[in-house]
């Protein structure tokens, strides 16, 4: 016998519904956040992560990022090139003979990489190849193939997320510092210090 899959329809408006509780019981409670996934579930999906951060009155967060990625990223070459690794010319170069959705998505994501070496940091801060046992930080794990950057996840404390892509990991994981209440990972503080920028 199948579970039946919820209306996401009624999800979307219980969870807008309970969004003051919620922040006000994060906010004096400081629940982990396997604590905050048991009680809202639907938290663990990447969409409503991005509807929570819109909640908090941001805009769409893919969305943006990928506006000032293609926007962007021709300015952010010429000032980090001596920075940028071959995999970021890699990307691009791949990102040209992807369709459109796809060369979207691997801008931003040479974008999303090159982004934190402006600030003198490294993208490994937040990257990892296979799941650390426990996580105090969200972290974005990925095994790097370009070939097939489909689906990966993020891990924060000892849950895992399924996400679908490697630029929609990343801003999940910058996301999950918001939805939970956390700082951000000192290690890649000035990199969320840039995307909090970017997205407004």
């Amino acid at each position: 016998m199948c579970k039946a899959l919820p209306n996401m329809e009624k999800v979307q408006d219980g969870m807008s519904r309970t969004f003051s509780a919620r922040r006000q019981w994060i906010a004096m409670e400081h629940p982990s956040v396997q604590e905050i996934l048991s009680r809202y579930p639907a938290l663990e999906g990447a969409e409503e992560i991005f509807r929570e951060v819109e909640r908090l009155g941001g805009d769409p967060p893919v969305e943006t990022i990928v506006a000032v990625a293609e926007k962007q990223i021709d300015t952010l070459l010429n000032v980090a090139a001596k920075k940028a690794d071959k995999s970021t010319f890699e990307m691009l170069e791949k990102a040209e003979a992807c369709d459109t959705e796809g060369q979207k998505l691997m801008t931003t994501l040479a974008f999303l990489l090159l982004l934190p070496r402006t600030v003198r940091e490294r993208p490994d801060a937040f990257l990892k190849d296979t799941a650390p046992t426990f996580s105090k930080y969200p972290c974005v794990v990925w095994d790097g193939a370009l070939d097939s950057p489909g689906p990966c996840m993020v891990q924060v404390e000892d849950q895992l997320l399924k996400v679908d892509h490697p630029v929609h990991a990343i801003v999940v994981a910058f996301c999950l510092h918001w939805v939970v209440d956390m700082c951000y990972q000192p290690a890649a503080r000035g990199f969320y210090t840039l995307v909090e920028h970017l997205l407004g």
